[in-house]
């Protein structure tokens, strides 16, 4: 399976994850999106506005799979599940 890394930004902030194995690109967007609107909930949760961050998944050669701004996901839920 393809490993895929996660790595959420703000400014110049920034928190990479280690890197996951998933099916394909498709699976990894769902993650993306998913690992997307669970920090953002817990910012929520702590009082800390994480609208303004983006997440990228990135495939182990290096491609971008997904680009998600969290602001997105208030908007769009139903489009990034």
């Amino acid at each position: 399976m393809p490993a895929y890394c996660f790595a959420f930004r703000e400014g110049f902030a920034e928190e990479i994850l280690d890197e996951v194995e998933l099916a394909d690109d498709e699976a990894a967007r769902k993650e993306a999106a998913r690992a997307a609107r669970e920090f953002m909930s817990e910012g929520v949760l702590k009082g800390i506005d994480r609208s303004g961050w983006t997440l990228s998944d990135s495939a182990s050669d290096k491609r971008v799979v997904v680009e998600l701004r969290f602001a997105d996901l208030v908007s769009r839920r139903g489009d990034l599940q």
